[in-house]
């Protein structure tokens, strides 16, 4: 401040409270200790009286205080040292607390409950109980106690003795049939009594019995006081009791029965990628009934909640009292397809019981070529189709029949496409043109009576004209193509079956180079052409022959 020290000094514009011709703010700003920050240094807080050194360690004990230095267990905010050297508490046990701070005299049995609150013991383990007597009155050389204990729960198994001084055990007696045990603790021959707190004996028990209700197991006998012995002329106290505390035995830990299998199922039809399920949760076993199950899905959802495409982990656990955790998981896949069953038939009757066919679906942007079994002209599959929304699709056996078209509905949780009655499948398109015409017949016409696999599948290339399946081309194959001549069939979705197709007349030649060389025998009347007059003579001499 540009005035000499000694000027501030003198003129008491500061502070020189240790008169060491330095202002008291440079002594702070230099390192003097001032622990309460009343920019006084400690030193002149306790010169002057402003503030207590009852210690004499130079540090006011306001700050021995808040530091945690000095204990001030009375609160009088006097160090409890302070308060013991002078007099003004005492310390008969010379532990260094004031005797007004300490417990009121007593004997104390701590166990189980007591060490781990909460925690559960079990058959077999071993559990012990200390004996301590706490704040002695009397100089104490010995003591007699008695314990009783559960013998359904407990086994006794022995005694050790305590903390010095009073580390023997002079006598004991265990009577199992009533679970008692007596005994007499003391110093050893030559030894010093005490004031202080300390354990008199250890009791140690095998556990052999659950007791999911929690109990005491093991304590102090009411009926027979325990009763301390001084060294003065066997002057004895009478102590009040505090017991244990209760503790659980619980040896089986919850068990979850009933845990759902691990799902993988297809996405649900109209749902997107998401599939609909129900898990029943399993049952929580616990033989104390105290464990409640949680569950957790890995994708935060409820467990009601729909199911994504891919795998979600559903974890169930079940904790009881004893903190004993069951946990099992299932695993939810939802496979990123539909399931489209298809319901076919085909028109007409007089099918075989089994035979094999391969049927082309169109659904827009999704086709398939599905190899189908048909019983008596029925046939269902399941396929598996890209998640996503349909409402129409066509089918079409390209060996055999005309296109059909029908729609796309939802029953549960597939589609479903059922084509039958007017949209059957109609036979008699071999030539794979849609239409049902001459050129049709001509071609099975060259071909009856030879044999035919009643069975196709999606490899098969050719003409196959064995409709129903027999084996054998014969007449009855025929009358699937006349039943139905110049029909069209659909196409595409929203198109209707059962147009006019034209009559598709050819030469004999014409025919040739599509059924082969045997076309001639399509000529019936011998012109050349092969139409609908050549059909029309093929089906009156079948009606002849009485073969309709």
């Amino acid at each position: 401040n540009q005035v000499p020290d000694s000027c501030d000094i003198a003129s008491g514009f500061s502070a020189d409270c240790n008169s060491n011709s330095v202002p008291d703010s440079c002594d702070l700003a230099n390192g003097a200790p001032d622990c309460n920050g009343n920019q006084v240094p400690d030193s002149c807080d306790i010169a002057s009286g402003t503030s207590q050194d009852c210690n004499a360690n130079q540090v006011p004990d306001s700050c021995d205080l808040a530091d945690g230095t000095s204990k001030d267990c009375n609160g009088n905010s006097i160090p409890d040292s302070c308060d013991i050297a002078s007099g003004l508490s005492s310390d008969p046990e010379g532990d260094g607390i004031p005797n007004s701070c300490e417990p009121d005299p007593g004997v104390t049995m701590s166990g189980p409950g007591n060490a781990a609150p909460g925690q559960c013991s079990a058959i077999g383990d071993e559990v012990t109980f200390d004996v301590s007597v706490l704040n002695p009155p009397i100089v104490t050389v010995a003591g007699q106690f008695n314990v009783v204990y559960d013998r359904a729960v407990l086994e006794y198994v022995g005694i050790s003795g305590g903390d010095a001084p009073i580390t023997d055990i002079l006598v004991s007696s265990h009577d199992a049939s009533n679970g008692s045990i007596f005994w007499i603790s003391t110093i050893p021959n030559g030894g010093s009594g005490t004031l202080a707190d300390l354990r008199v004996a250890s009791l140690r028990f095998r556990v052999i019995a659950d007791d999911c209700d929690g109990g005491v197991h093991a304590s102090l006998d009411e009926g027979f006081a325990p009763v301390l012995i001084a060294n003065d002329g066997g002057v004895t106290a009478d102590l009040p009791l505090t017991q244990p505390a209760s503790f659980v035995i619980d040896t089986t830990g919850p068990v979850l029965s009933g845990v759902p299998a691990d799902l993988s199922v297809p996405a649900d039809a109209g749902s997107g990628c998401f599939a609909a399920r129900e898990l029943t949760p399993p049952t929580v076993i616990d033989n104390c009934g105290d464990a409640d199950l949680v569950i957790t899905r890995s994708d935060g959802q409820p467990l009601g909640a729909p199911w994504a495409c891919g795998t979600t982990t559903v974890t169930w656990s079940a904790t009881d009292g004893c903190g004993r955790t069951a946990q099992a998981m299932t695993m939810v896949t939802v496979e990123p397809y539909h399931l489209l069953d298809l319901r076919l038939a085909y028109a007409g009757s007089g099918y075989a019981s089994s035979m094999g066919r391969c049927i082309d679906i169109d659904l827009g942007d999704v086709e398939a070529a599905v190899a189908m079994t048909f019983a008596a002209g029925v046939g269902m599959e399941t396929i598996q189709v890209p998640v996503g929304s349909y409402g129409c699709a066509t089918a079409d056996d390209d060996l055999h029949s005309l296109v059909s078209t029908g729609s796309v509905v939802i029953e549960g949780t597939r589609y479903v496409l059922a084509l039958a009655g007017t949209s059957a499948l109609v036979n008699g398109d071999v030539t794979d043109d849609n239409l049902i015409n001459v050129a049709d017949w001509g071609v099975i016409v060259t071909r009856i009576g030879s044999m035919q696999p009643a069975d196709v599948d999606c490899s098969t290339a050719g003409f196959h004209v064995d409709f129903n399946g027999d084996g054998a081309v014969t007449q009855a194959d025929g009358d699937f193509i006349v039943s139905s001549l110049l029909r069209t069939g659909a196409s595409g979705c929203g198109a209707l079956t059962g147009g006019t197709a034209d009559e598709g007349a050819m030469t004999v030649d014409q025919l040739a180079a599509i059924a082969g060389p045997d076309a001639i025998l399509a000529d019936l009347n011998g012109d050349g052409m092969v139409d609908l007059d050549d059909v029309s003579l093929w089906a009156a001499a079948r009606e002849r022959r009485g073969e309709e």
